[in-house]
């Protein structure tokens, strides 16, 4: 036999005798349970030195048992869940309604109440504790939140209506309580424990009332409880206890003691609580924290402020807000998205907020101005535009230029009354396009055409209602605002010029432009018209039936005008307002003026419709010759 025959011979009795193992791993893999590998060979049948080239391919590893689809049992969560929430609550109830019950009857001294209550509390705790250690989980960390719960209602009988304790120190034992319970939270990993500490912290003062004369031993310790489980839902990341500990501190404050809050104390507590939801917000960009916060923090200092007696409380409620404003105002300066050159209409929570907080404050000194600022009202407001204008001008931020100008015309308002806004309005429209054209503010352009909008709106709105029936037609205040309305929309118009980059709903402001001032010179038209001879309707009989004359031939000279401008310019759309606007005399004439006026001045009405609609109809028949 030669070398290489008994080469062959050894490989493939070790091929052999490989095989042989393999089927024996196998066999001793399945015996024990386990799932064997996809290539281990099965140990039923002869080992084979080669499996031949055409053999058919191994089958896969055989399937898992079946595993049924996870599904929602009430019972298992009624049993496990729904049940031990009801036994922690009955719990602290039924010591809360003892210690209360005690307190009233004059049963067992203080001390003893106090003293059991802890004990109790510190005992359930440590029986949860051992539950936890054993196993059952939920249900021993249900135990030490209930535990805890009666260490806060013995703290804060002891602290409040027992009055055993001062209020420092109470502060001081329910931090440690606070503490305590964090630490065992944190260790166990559990949101569900902090949870439970948190519920029975909240019900302590409700199943505890506090006498009237000490509310701000309630606030104390709301923000001691508040700010513990805030800090530690934010180390966390805890969503659900920030939310409770939030719905708990504004909630508990206004519920309990509503009538503390326009004090000092309480318009205190209720900006840190707003501050302490945006320092939140920093670190963590919880939608709801920020959203929630911003919200009560602001609308209760509003109103709570507005009910503040005194000037001293009032100048605070002022100042408080004012340092809210800057907070909100220094964390804008580090958000990116309020950095950008042009003027976005950015549909985010950041963006909502950064312009809601300087409107609440315009609310805020609306609602409370001290008595000093009654001759000033516009003055904190123009102070709040100033801080914008400086944060947003020199690196052209366009959310905060916008912001100040919005807050300029804020205070306008207040400061100014009828016609005077609208003429204090379109300088400041003015000013914002001349910002844009000329100094490379990019905001003057969004705020000019939104201006142009209010500020049309005002005029033939709230200050027509307002209107003195002595201010005459044409040469009265009203008439010399819309003037300058009138005015400013045509220099902005005129000067109007599209940018490469700008927002879209800046690109057709030429449009918005032209289209304000055109209904301005129509309505208002008409309205000086109508005043005019309303005015001598005591000394010439027939005129109101001038007026009617009259306002139909402005109509129908105005369509003449439009429908002409549309003509030179070549556009379709003006040409079609301008044929509107006649359709509207039109209309006016053969179904009003005809069954009013008399003689003379229904010739007079129908001819000049006559001549307007055959100089529109020969300019449309030239266009059509010109035409093919």
């Amino acid at each position: 036999m030669s070398a290489a025959d008994r080469d062959g011979d050894r490989l493939a009795h070790l091929e052999r005798r490989v095989a042989t193992l393999e089927g024996l791993v196998r066999e001793l893999v399945i015996r024990a349970g386990l799932r064997p590998s996809p290539g281990m060979p099965h140990p039923a049948g002869p080992a084979r030195s080669a499996p031949p080239a055409t053999a058919a391919p191994r089958p896969g590893p055989p399937p898992l048992p079946h595993q049924p689809a996870a599904h929602h049992d009430l019972e298992q969560w009624f049993g496990a869940k729904g049940l031990l929430l009801v036994g922690v609550v009955a719990l602290l109830a039924a010591a809360g309604f003892f210690l209360n019950y005690a307190f009233e009857r004059g049963w067992i001294p203080p001390g003893l109440r106090v003293l059991g209550a802890v004990v109790a509390g510190v005992l359930v705790a440590l029986a949860g504790e051992r539950h936890v250690a054993r196993g059952l989980r939920r249900f021993g960390l249900g135990l030490v939140g209930a535990g805890g719960g009666l260490v806060y209602l013995g703290i804060w009988a002891a602290a409040g209506p027992y009055v055993m304790i001062g209020r420092q120190v109470g502060v001081l034992l329910i931090a440690g309580a606070t503490a305590a319970l964090a630490w065992r939270a944190m260790h166990h990993r559990a949101e569900a424990l902090a949870l439970w500490a948190l519920l029975g912290a909240f019900l302590a003062p409700v199943l505890l009332p506090l006498p009237d004369t000490r509310p701000e031993a309630l606030l104390a310790y709301l923000v001691v409880v508040g700010d513990s489980a805030a800090v530690m839902a934010v180390r966390l990341g805890w969503r659900v206890t920030l939310d409770v500990a939030m719905a708990g501190y504004f909630g508990l404050a206004v519920a309990l003691v509503p009538e503390t809050l326009p004090t000092a104390v309480g318009l205190g507590y209720l900006t840190l609580g707003g501050a302490s939801s945006l320092a939140v917000w920093r670190r963590t960009g919880w939608e709801e924290v920020r959203l929630g916060g911003f919200l009560l923090g602001w609308i209760l200092l509003a109103m709570c402020g507005a009910q503040a007696d005194g000037p001293g409380t009032q100048w605070l409620a002022l100042a408080l807000g004012a340092l809210l404003l800057v907070a909100e105002w220094l964390h804008a300066l580090t958000v990116a998205e309020l950095r950008d050159t042009e003027l976005r209409m950015r549909q985010t929570l950041e963006a909502a907020t950064f312009f809601a907080a300087p409107v609440a404050f315009a609310v805020l000194t609306a609602a409370v101005e001290p008595a000093a600022l009654h001759p000033a009202p516009g003055l904190t407001v123009a102070a709040a535009a100033l801080l914008y204008l400086a944060g947003g001008w020199p690196e052209r931020r366009a959310a905060f230029v916008a912001v100040g100008f919005a807050l300029l015309a804020i205070a306008g308002a207040r400061q100014l009354d009828g016609p005077a806004v609208i003429a204090a309005w379109s300088v400041l429209l003015l000013t914002a396009h001349a910002a844009d054209r000329w100094l490379a503010q990019r905001a003057g352009a969004g705020v000019a055409l939104a201006l142009a909008i209010v500020t049309g709106l005002t005029l033939f709105s709230i200050t027509l209602l307002h209107r003195a029936s002595t201010d005459p037609a044409f040469t009265g205040t009203w008439s010399l605002a819309l003037y300058t309305y009138l005015g400013a929309t045509a220099v902005t118009a005129l000067s109007w010029r599209a940018r490469p980059g700008q927002p879209d709903w800046l690109e057709s402001g030429t449009m918005v432009l032209w289209s304000l001032f055109g209904l301005a010179v129509f309505a208002g038209g008409s309205l000086e018209i109508h005043r005019f001879f309303d005015a001598r309707a005591d000394v010439w009989p027939a005129a109101r039936l001038a007026g009617d004359l009259g306002i139909s031939v402005f109509w129908l000279l105005f369509a003449g005008a439009t429908v002409w401008l549309g003509f030179r310019r070549n556009h379709a759309a003006i040409r079609g307002t301008g044929l509107a606007v006649a359709a509207l005399a039109a209309a006016k004439i053969t179904l009003y003026d005809l069954g009013r006026l008399e003689a003379l001045f229904r010739v007079g009405s129908f001819f000049v419709l006559a001549l307007l609609a055959l100089a529109v109809a020969y300019a449309y028949n030239r266009k059509a010759r010109r035409v093919p």
